[in-house]
């Protein structure tokens, strides 16, 4: 639809450029996309959907383009939202987060992470007295509570993450695109791989027969972060304000 819309404009307003920027935004989108899907972060509806908004925006390299501007957004939504949705998952489990937010806290790997984020920021502050630059100083702090902020969340996460994120479900339970969080194995044979990147409806099948016959009862599958509303938020956000990035710093 955005190829097309595109097209039926380049050729109303004789402008080839109308259609080769929604195709190399199309393109741009699709890298993005792939490298997202294939890093396990997002599943192929979110993924196609970005190539789809790639072809609507078009190719702008401009801070203050839709394109550039929209990728900005969309870091900062759905940052935003994912740790918002993570929140209430804590909220909502609180027993089992608290179960798996205690051991990661005192593992001596995240014990030493703070315990250097925090020298860092003590330094970072410490240095920010003796500027004369409010600007650089304002920089520095904020730079300071980020490093403080990224390694708590990061724990965080970890534990909702552990607690609330993987869920055991019959095959028939099972669709189209679920990501496996453990290898599937009937006696010694391993069926599925939890690297697979989203069921198929072949693997469905075959799962649910192999249940069906008593040889396998559950799957462990890894329930994502729905990143959809994200893109509408940073659509609409880029329409009325533009980079917010930009509009946040200035």
């Amino acid at each position: 639809t955005g190829l097309g819309i595109r097209l039926i404009y380049a050729i109303g307003q004789q402008d080839a450029r109308i259609i080769t920027d929604g195709v190399l935004g199309f393109l741009i989108f699709l890298i993005l996309a792939l490298l997202m899907y294939y890093l396990g972060q997002w599943g192929g509806g979110d993924s196609k959907l970005l190539m789809a908004l790639g072809a609507l925006i078009g190719v702008d390299f401009t801070l203050h383009g839709t394109m550039i501007a929209f990728l900005f957004n969309l870091l900062l939504v759905g940052g935003t939202l994912g740790l918002l949705w993570c929140c209430a998952l804590a909220l909502r489990n609180k027993k089992t987060f608290l179960a798996a937010y205690r051991p990661l806290w005192s593992h001596p790997h995240f014990i030493l992470t703070r315990r250097i984020s925090y020298a860092i920021t003590t330094i970072i502050l410490l240095i920010t007295i003796f500027l004369p630059d409010l600007l650089l100083k304002l920089a520095l702090t904020t730079v300071a509570l980020a490093l403080l902020f990224t390694v708590h969340t990061t724990i965080f996460i970890k534990a909702v993450e552990q607690c609330c994120m993987f869920k055991r479900i019959t095959p028939s339970a099972l669709t189209e695109g679920d990501w496996i969080a453990e290898d599937v194995l009937v006696g010694k044979k391993c069926i599925l791989s939890h690297k697979t990147l989203g069921v198929t409806r072949e693997q469905i099948a075959q799962l649910v027969a192999l249940h069906r016959h008593g040889k396998l009862k559950t799957v462990l599958i890894k329930i994502g972060i729905p990143f959809v509303p994200s893109f509408l938020l940073a659509f609409i956000a880029t329409k009325l304000w533009g980079n917010l990035l930009l509009a946040l710093t200035s």
